[in-house]
């Protein structure tokens, strides 16, 4: 006997969750499995609830309500309520293949001493994004967390990763680990959409692959991620590569260098560079090399904010003592 819990964190997109909920119906459960399905209600004001009301009787579903605000801390939560050996993940924007779970089934029977499981994210694009954006970002190109590492099932190389909308963890190797608050999408206060954010479940993953667990790729767990209309759009993208950058900058040590204020130098000609090539091709009229200096700049002011924040973060520990 194998139970799994299948966990979904969501915030206003009852619609989107309303189609998710519908193709896990269809799910081909193997003998011999039990599972739970929980959806993490994470300040909902739109008609979540009745959404998942209406399929209650066909899922073995439980609503969760997470209050405070962000992806990381409803994951959290999600992981302090399962009760399964295997904890899936997936979003509310997911057509899940019907061989989903079985899949992970499987391979975790085939690597009993994997920590954690991860398949393809195909992008599902409801209507023909813009080429040039397509050729200019390529985080839209791939859907956000789309990923198709082009392996056959077995551990997944170092510099590989899995994203949230299909990844999988056994439940003894996480123990107590837990999601970075400081990280994750968040609701943002000026226009009521989540901010753009995310990197902690690649935080999460790396702190498991420092303790030498095993992770391994499954390229028959598959899932397909929407990507919305309001995401393929220049504005939208510009604050993603900056979250990114930020981010990223907060986490590791590649950017050394002679600092200013904090920063290397060769990151802030990097901006000013980026910025007068940017007005330069505004001016001649070439939007697809524009589009490409948008994304390096929004990139590297990404980078200066989550450097300053992480030495401001540094000074903050250290008064304290």
């Amino acid at each position: 006997m194998m139970r799994i819990t299948v966990a979904i964190c969501t915030w206003n997109r009852a619609g989107l969750l309303d189609q998710t909920l519908g193709e896990m119906r269809q799910l081909r459960i193997p003998v011999g499995v039990t599972w739970e399905l929980l959806v993490v209600n994470n300040n909902c004001t739109d008609n979540t609830d009745e959404v998942i009301v209406r399929h209650s009787p066909h899922l073995p579903l439980r609503r969760i309500f997470e209050s405070k605000p962000g992806l990381s801390h409803a994951r959290n939560r999600a992981l302090e309520e399962a009760s399964g050996e295997l904890l899936m993940w997936t979003d509310d924007d997911v057509l899940v293949d019907p061989d989903w779970v079985s899949s992970l089934v499987n391979a975790a029977i085939r690597y009993p001493s994997a920590a954690a499981f991860g398949g393809p994210v195909a992008p599902w694009f409801p209507v023909e994004p813009d080429p040039q954006l397509l050729l200019a970002f390529p985080a839209l190109r791939i859907g956000f967390c789309g990923v198709d590492h082009g392996l056959s099932e077995g551990a997944l190389p170092p510099g590989k990763t899995i994203f949230g909308a299909n990844m999988a963890y056994r439940s003894s190797s996480v123990g107590d680990q837990r999601f970075m608050t400081e990280l994750g999408m968040k609701p943002s206060v000026s226009d009521g959409h989540y901010a753009v954010g995310g990197y902690e479940e690649i935080e999460f993953l790396d702190r498991l692959r420092q303790q030498d667990c095993q992770i391994v790729w499954v390229p028959e767990m598959r899932v397909k991620h929407y990507v919305g209309p309001d995401r393929m759009t220049e504005q939208y993208l510009a604050r993603y590569i900056r979250e990114l950058g930020r981010n990223k900058a907060k986490l590791t040590d590649e950017y050394e260098g002679r600092r200013i204020l904090g920063v290397p130098r060769w990151v802030y000609r990097k901006v000013i560079e980026s910025r007068l090539l940017m007005a330069w091709y505004r001016m001649t009229q070439d939007r697809q090399r524009r589009l490409i200096c948008v994304r390096t700049t929004n990139y590297y002011h990404g980078v200066i904010q989550g450097l300053r924040e992480r030495n401001q973060k540094v000074k903050d520990a250290h008064a304290a003592f």
